[in-house]
């Protein structure tokens, strides 16, 4: 069975860590533990196809900085663009998709010296990952 768009293992691995499910630090049932004073502690880092389903998924402590993951998740898939936010506009990373043939869709961060040039009409169609973590939230 397809949980908003996750195959069965990919939903077994995060299930109890949304909000309000049995295994949460911070929803319902969760008996003595309340939700940290810092926020919430753990990220999940999806890579969704072109129609917004997920291939990869992470779960990684709060505190990591998102761009850690970026490299290990895309060890295993081939994908002819990768759109991002600001947060992994790294020279490292860009290099690295450019040396295996990914276009990097990344906006610039706006302290860089030298801004890159971002294809923002490939860069709208990120709003499909957006709705995936909106259907988890619900």
């Amino acid at each position: 069975m397809r949980r908003y768009g996750l195959r069965d293992d990919q939903w077994e691995r995060i299930k109890d860590l949304l909000p309000g499910r049995a295994g949460s630090c911070w929803g319902r049932g969760s008996g003595h533990r309340r939700r940290p004073r810092g926020g919430l502690t753990t990220k999940i880092h999806a890579i969704c196809d072109a129609m917004g389903n997920p291939v990869e998924i992470d779960i990684t402590p709060g505190q990591d900085a998102d761009i850690n993951r970026a490299e290990p998740m895309l060890e295993n898939i081939d994908p002819d663009a990768f759109l991002a936010d600001r947060a992994y506009d790294a020279d490292r990373l860009i290099d690295r998709l450019t040396q295996r043939g990914i276009t990097p869709v990344i906006p610039p961060k706006r302290n860089r010296t030298t801004q890159r040039e971002t294809d923002f009409a490939l860069y709208r169609e990120r709003n499909l990952v957006e709705r995936f973590f909106n259907k988890l939230k619900q």
